[in-house]
């Protein structure tokens, strides 16, 4: 796209002031043929940004939902045990350790 319209420069010296009428005729259609070209793709690079806007604005929604959501604070999965035998009642705690885990330091 943008290389054909480079290309069209690059390929006759538009400066120079003894330029021939031919190769500014052909330098003219050149270019145009790029501006053309070039009005093509900015139509579809419109077109295609008015399709993203939708989709933008539902990415945007469903962001704002989820952010309350994973700023919350978290739920326990089950209550907290109770305690059993009146040692733990006092905050003493079980001399044993639960299945799988390392056993607990004692002091």
């Amino acid at each position: 796209m943008s290389h054909r319209y480079i290309s069209a420069v690059d390929a006759h010296d538009l400066d120079r002031d003894d330029l021939e009428a031919s190769a500014a005729s052909r330098a003219r259609t050149e270019l145009s043929a790029a501006e053309e070209e070039l009005g093509r793709v900015k139509q579809e690079l419109d077109r295609f940004t008015e399709g993203l806007g939708p989709l933008l604005g539902k990415a945007e929604t469903q962001l704002a939902r989820l952010a309350p959501r994973s700023n919350a604070p978290a739920r326990p999965c089950s209550p907290p045990p109770t305690p059993s035998t009146p040692s733990e009642r006092r905050g003493c705690g079980r001399t044993t350790s639960p299945p799988g885990s390392p056993p607990s330091p004692r002091n």
